[in-house]
């Protein structure tokens, strides 16, 4: 995530989103299993479930049942920075094997950008489970000579604590900050799609759009 990004937007979101292409739950995680079904049973979620073939008891099954067994593997940038370390479980949910990740995410891994990626032909959900950080979205994309842009006016923060869920499709997201006192959060995180049989961390398909 090299670059800069000019006059980051405040003050952040704390409440729950829905918006097509964004979704926040707040504390969601630490609702009953029955709530967390009834909150990604609303039509608007619904649809978009539907869209990467998996149900809200595929995604209660994915968060809480997965038992992690994989030993922690480093993510580096280019630069030799450790900037997450993840453990990866398939499951097999249907004819698809659906990739449920763990990751402490570092320093290195949020802060300043020049683009953003668009998702293509899937959804990322993440899960806090400990402390806090700021995802920032682009709540537009604008076509400037003939290519997507996006304003940093457009740029919208939204905090993310423990507990909280966020699915997120078309909408290009960003870590901007980690919150607290730490220095780093955890997160579960799955990528779905309905054009790969297996999707893992770090492997959703993404257009990168330039931040002007």
């Amino acid at each position: 995530m090299g670059g800069e990004s000019k006059n980051m937007p405040s003050p952040l979101e704390t409440t729950n989103i829905q918006e097509q292409g964004f979704y926040v739950l707040r504390g969601w995680g630490g609702q009953t299993p029955e709530q967390r079904q009834k909150s990604l049973s609303d039509n608007t979620v619904q649809v978009l479930l539907e869209q990467i073939n998996l149900t809200p008891q595929d995604i209660e099954r994915l968060f809480f049942q997965t038992q992690f067994k994989s030993v922690g593997q480093e993510v580096k940038n280019p630069t030799g920075e450790i900037i997450d370390v993840v453990k990866e479980e398939l499951v097999p949910i249907g004819d698809k094997q659906v990739g449920v990740s763990n990751v402490i995410v570092l320093p290195g891994a949020v802060g300043e950008f020049t683009t953003m990626g668009q998702i293509q032909n899937g959804a990322e959900l993440i899960l806090i489970t400990k402390g806090s950080a700021e995802l920032t979205r682009a709540s537009m994309i604008e076509m400037h000579d003939g290519k997507k842009v996006i304003r940093h006016e457009t740029l919208q923060p939204t905090e993310l604590s423990e507990s909280d869920l966020c699915i997120a499709t078309t909408v290009p997201n960003k870590w901007t900050k980690i919150l607290g006192d730490g220095n780093s959060f955890d997160m579960l995180y799955i990528a779905g799609s309905k054009d790969k049989q297996k999707l893992t961390y770090g492997e959703m398909t993404t257009e990168q759009i330039p931040v002007i």
